[in-house]
């Protein structure tokens, strides 16, 4: 009898420690915020592709960039910026710009055809609403804004706040 309660003690001890151990490396998990078309921050370039229906689209590079930090040169920082035309998102076609630091996606950037139906789809159906040029908000970790570019024109951007904060701070120290 005693044999068989030290035994449940210590399985119940060993069942407890499994919790504690699996709850501390789930919060070591990069974060993960929904962008758009529900593609998640943090993934690899590879990753994105293969997810439908972006790897049918043709990824064109617009940028290559890579800079090293000035007080440890063994630490480098590499942005990557990929342009889809003819994206579709929210049944309106447009320019997707996904942008990547250090083979992590951080923002993605849609230039619609016609602004105003996408603003219109984007608070029908995902409940975000954007009044006017440069207006935000904080949603599940991103920021969600409407964005202009002199070239492009306007956009809706989606950051992951935490990563974006990072890239910044790292550019203050190395500018």
């Amino acid at each position: 009898m005693i044999q068989s309660r030290r035994g449940l003690i210590v399985r119940c001890m060993i069942a407890l420690l499994s919790v504690a151990v699996c709850s501390c490396q789930k919060q070591n998990l990069p974060s993960r915020v929904e962008l758009v078309s529900g593609i998640r921050s943090n993934l690899a370039q590879a990753e994105v592709k293969a997810l439908t229906p972006l790897g049918s689209y043709q990824w064109n590079i617009e940028r290559d960039v890579e800079r090293i930090d000035r007080s440890d040169t063994s630490e480098k920082r590499k942005w990557t910026t990929i342009r889809i035309d003819d994206y579709v998102e929210l049944g309106v076609k447009g320019i997707l710009i996904l942008s990547f630091e250090n083979d992590r996606l951080t923002s993605t950037f849609f230039y619609p055809s016609d602004m105003t139906q996408f603003l219109k789809n984007l608070a029908y159906v995902r409940g975000i609403e954007l009044k006017s040029a440069w207006s935000q908000e904080r949603v599940d970790g991103s920021i969600v804004g409407w964005g202009r570019n002199p070239k492009l024109g306007d956009s809706v951007f989606w950051h992951d706040a935490s990563l974006v904060a990072e890239s910044d701070s790292w550019l203050r120290r190395n500018d």
